[in-house]
This record gives structure tokens, C-alpha cells and sequence, in this order.
């Protein structure tokens, strides 16, 4: 290598070791970033027509694939929900219509959150590594309840 390469090569090393050690500099003097529990505020969201948001956060529903027949679990639409199926076993917990499938052992149940967004009734499906698919739940996606007040008699 020529005198003038071996001059480049280490004045491009020192430039390397300036940038570095000016970067550590700066990360140093920065403040660290704020962590009082709150989470920064969601940017603000346009619904697209046929989507209807959230009505409310309820309580999770909870399914077990160890229970004897197939219980029906009714949610609002326009409510989001959470979704936790325990199993005996493990495998996998399938609502096929909505195009789910997650896997699930004694100790990490299935969890699944959702958007009722689409009436409807969603069967939930239980599928172990060895035995035969079967039907543990349904989740009935329903329009909210309305109640016409009657007519006062005057």
C-alpha cells in the first residue's frame, strides 16, 4: 500500500472514532425518556362505513374445552372482547369463520381479542394434537337490545 492509502485509511478510522464517541457524548447528556405509566395518547382514527367502534371494553369471556356441552356466549356489536379458552390437552382452538387458529396447552390457554363487527354465530372449535375436532362454544355476535319506551296515559 502506498503512503498517501494509509493516510486516508486513518483519517477515516479517526473521523469513525470522533462520530462515536461524540454519538455516546450526546446519549449521555440526552434526559431519558419520560416513564410515568401513561401511554402517549392514539393518534385519532377514521372509522370506515360498516365498522362501527368499540361501544365498550367488557368483561373476558372465557371458555373451556374440559366443560361438557357447547355454551353460547352472546356479545354486542360494535364491542370488542377478549377471548381465553382453557384446554386439557394441547392443540388447537380454531373459529374457523373468522379465520382464527391458535394454539393452546394446560398451562397457556388461547387467547383471542376481538371486534364484533359482523352479526352472526362463530363456532369455537377445540382440536387436540391426537383426538377428533369438536365443538366447545359458539360466539353469537348480536345487535344491541333497543327498548321502546311505552306511551305515558294522560
Amino acid at each position: 500500500m502506498g503512503k498517501i492509502q494509509v493516510v486516508q485509511i486513518r483519517r477515516v478510522l479517526l473521523l469513525f472514532g470522533l462520530v462515536l464517541g461524540l454519538s455516546a457524548l450526546v446519549a449521555s447528556i440526552a434526559p431519558p425518556p419520560e416513564e410515568d405509566g401513561e401511554s402517549p395518547e392514539p393518534a385519532p382514527t377514521v372509522a370506515s362505513p360498516g365498522v362501527r367502534p368499540p361501544a365498550d371494553l367488557s368483561a373476558p369471556i372465557t371458555l373451556s374445552a374440559r366443560a361438557e356441552g357447547a355454551p353460547t356466549r352472546r356479545v354486542r356489536l360494535g364491542s370488542s372482547v377478549s377471548l381465553q379458552v382453557t384446554v386439557p390437552k394441547p392443540g388447537d382452538v380454531v373459529i374457523e369463520d373468522l379465520g382464527l387458529r391458535q394454539s393452546a396447552d394446560p398451562q397457556a390457554p388461547a387467547r383471542f381479542d376481538l371486534l364484533a363487527h359482523a352479526a352472526g354465530r362463530y363456532a369455537v372449535a377445540f382440536v387436540p394434537l391426537r383426538g377428533e375436532r369438536r365443538t366447545i362454544g359458539w360466539l353469537a355476535f348480536v345487535e344491541p337490545a333497543t327498548v321502546t319506551p311505552r306511551p305515558r296515559d294522560r
